[in-house]
């Protein structure tokens, strides 16, 4: 298993585009679960019932199948660093936007709110599967399993450590600055692809 192990990481290693994708997916992850479990909170902040955040839930999920099944139909991500960037950058915004709106106490209408959630269950899509295409083309079959699990283990990283830290942001600051700092943390992604945007 060791021996798996290092075979995967030297894989990554010697593949800078490889690299800096599954270092971004991780980023991505950790800026979603850095405000995930902040919505409910969020939602009773600004007003809303929970009927509405039912409403957001399920908005988030439809927008994320709806935006996976275009993206899979899609024959070829011939630059998916691109598709990575506007959906970093677009989700960034819509993340950091209603965590100022906490922060500022502006009022919003149940349909914008239901609106930005299913905006970032598109944008995650616009960003998963791109990622998940890097990974396909940039290693053998026989590697592909080993670098898929270095993946998950760093996402999963993401998973156990970021919604602590967004817990102690929301308890020093407010519930909205912790969706702010998801939501810049996705721009930075945004910024990182961007560069990247002619690699395919």
């Amino acid at each position: 298993m060791l021996e798996s192990i290092r075979d995967g990481f030297k894989e990554v290693l010697t593949k800078t585009t490889l690299r800096v994708s599954l270092w971004m997916m991780a980023a991505s992850y950790f800026a979603v679960f850095f405000y995930d479990t902040l919505v409910a909170p969020l939602t009773r902040d600004l007003g809303f019932t929970q009927t509405d955040l039912g409403l957001s839930l399920a908005a988030v999920g439809a927008g994320g199948v709806i935006g996976a099944v275009a993206l899979s139909a899609s024959k070829e991500f011939k630059y998916p660093f691109r598709w990575i960037a506007a959906g970093s950058l677009i989700s960034g915004i819509t993340i950091a936007s209603l965590g100022g709106a906490e922060m500022i106490g502006q009022n919003m209408g149940i349909t914008v709110f239901v609106s930005a959630f299913a905006i970032l269950g598109l944008c995650s899509a616009m960003t998963v599967v791109p990622f998940r295409s890097i990974i396909q083309n940039s290693v053998s079959d026989k590697s592909i399993g080993r670098v898929t699990a270095l993946s998950e283990a760093a996402n999963t990283m993401a998973l156990l450590t970021a919604p602590f830290i967004g817990a102690f942001v929301a308890s020093v600051a407010s519930i909205g600055a912790a969706f702010v700092c998801g939501g810049i943390i996705m721009v930075l992604v945004a910024l990182r692809a961007a560069m990247l945007r002619n690699h395919r």
